[in-house]
């Protein structure tokens, strides 16, 4: 029973270690929290630049020439699972839900 719990341990740290990610140029950064796991298996650039030589400040990834706004859209996605789009006049929808 200690194995289970052990693996199932180690598991839940791997899993659900966060990573920063401070996105925008310097006047302007939004960061933001992400699940490691969730970053780097949706993003190819999130899973080279944690690697362990291009993290200089720990679990700290710098986005300097993207929007955050934009980088808002993949963040949501990873956790929610879900595309969110702007229709006209009205906040963030899902794309999913029925008109």
């Amino acid at each position: 029973m200690a194995s289970v719990r052990q693996s199932a341990a180690g598991l839940i740290c791997a899993t659900f270690q966060p990573i920063a990610v401070i996105v925008g140029p310097s006047d302007a950064t939004r960061t933001f929290y992400l699940y490691f796991e969730l970053a780097t298996t949706h993003s190819a650039f999130l899973a080279s630049a944690t690697k362990e030589a291009w993290l200089p400040e720990g679990r700290i990834v710098r986005i300097p020439s993207r929007d955050p706004e934009l980088f808002a859209y993949f963040a949501g996605f990873l956790m929610t699972g879900k595309i969110l789009t702007i229709k006209s006049g009205s906040k963030y929808t899902d794309e999913n839900e029925e008109e």
